[in-house]
């Protein structure tokens, strides 16, 4: 059998073996923008949820407590920083500004079809000085050679105290032991994840445990019309 074209119904390529496919010259093909909805809501749920701390709504509800302790933040004029400006982070910089954000994107030739944001950013550029007035980042790059590890102690650092990080796409990118430091130091305010290293997450693992590192199971992607948008 001549396998002449291979088409995966997720948006990332990282975990297929690219270089076999190079060297048989079989064009690979991918569900780029399929997902696009389903994710960029999702992230935008965990912007809403960090905000309003709908987590410890929930924790609170669940213990039968009353805490009247108001921690509602606006994301009204708040800034996001988004680390890849393709399909999903495209449609997540489209409905940051419709609440009124700020929105950075860095992209890795800076060409997008994204009119929205405020400001647009190459691999190039000095990204990394636009972190200090982030509230968020949002990470939403593909895995890849250039970007593994590429969230590490210093990109974390960078960020403002309290500010959060939300990562829709590959777990490889964040330095985990980095960001566990952040967070628990109180720098961080805290990250919603729904990709890690090492999935399924072991239950020793060192993410696991914190009250605001919350972990999602790789689940963003998946609705009821995920089926519809792929096979499309």
């Amino acid at each position: 059998l001549s396998v002449r074209w291979v088409h995966t119904d997720t948006a990332g390529v990282d975990r297929l073996p690219l270089d076999r496919f190079a060297a048989r010259g079989i064009t690979l093909s991918n569900a780029r923008g399929a997902h696009a909805v389903a994710v960029s809501e999702w992230a935008l749920g965990a912007l809403i949820m960090t905000a309003k701390r709908l987590d410890n709504i929930v924790r609170n509800s669940d213990s039968r407590r009353w805490v009247s302790k108001p921690e509602n933040l606006e994301l009204r004029g708040r800034s996001i920083f988004i680390l890849g400006m393709g399909a999903i982070g495209s449609a997540l910089a489209r409905t940051c500004k419709a609440l009124g954000m700020r929105v950075v994107g860095m992209s890795r030739t800076g060409r997008t079809r994204e009119t929205a944001a405020d400001k647009h950013l190459d691999a190039n550029d000095d990204w990394r000085e636009e972190l200090g007035a982030s509230s968020f980042l949002a990470i939403c790059l593909p895995l890849t050679p250039a970007t593994a590890g590429l969230v590490d102690r210093t990109v974390l650092e960078a960020l403002p105290r309290h500010a959060w990080v939300v990562n829709v796409g590959r777990g490889e990118i964040i330095d985990e032991r980095a960001l566990v430091t952040s967070v628990t130091s109180g720098h961080l305010g805290g990250a919603v994840l729904d990709t890690v290293a090492h999935e399924p997450l072991d239950p020793s693992d060192p993410l696991w445990g914190h009250h605001n590192i919350i972990i999602s199971p790789h689940a963003s992607s998946f609705t009821e019309r995920t089926s519809e948008r792929t096979m499309a």
